[in-house]
């Protein structure tokens, strides 16, 4: 079951913690996928992108660019670099909404 606290944990997550600004539309996009990916933990990254699109009107490529530019602007402020540390270079889009989603997960528990 879905509540406001998890709306309420994956927001202060992505503009909080990851420092991803919310008026980019990228923001709106990457917390919902992470609000399927929670729901839906087996569900594939282009699969995601398209029922973000169809809650938006667009099509599943302009999801996962958004999100993309959301991640490498907040990357490129190292406004979340601090979460991916074993990364070289900007978190893949999977791997942000993946690992949100796990955090989400186990702190409903």
């Amino acid at each position: 079951m879905w509540s406001i606290d998890c709306e309420q944990l994956i927001a202060d997550l992505v503009e909080n913690h990851f420092g991803i600004e919310k008026h980019l539309k990228g923001c709106t996009y990457l917390k919902e996928a992470i609000e399927i990916a929670v729901q839906n933990p087996i569900v594939s990254m282009m699969k995601l992108y398209e029922l973000v699109g169809l809650r938006h009107g667009c099509n599943a490529e302009s999801v996962e660019h958004l999100i993309r530019y959301a991640i490498e602007s907040a990357y490129t402020k190292n406004k979340m670099n601090h979460y991916f540390p074993e990364v070289y270079g900007r978190p893949s889009n999977s791997m942000a909404i993946r690992q949100a989603a796990e955090f989400v997960r186990t702190s409903e528990t």
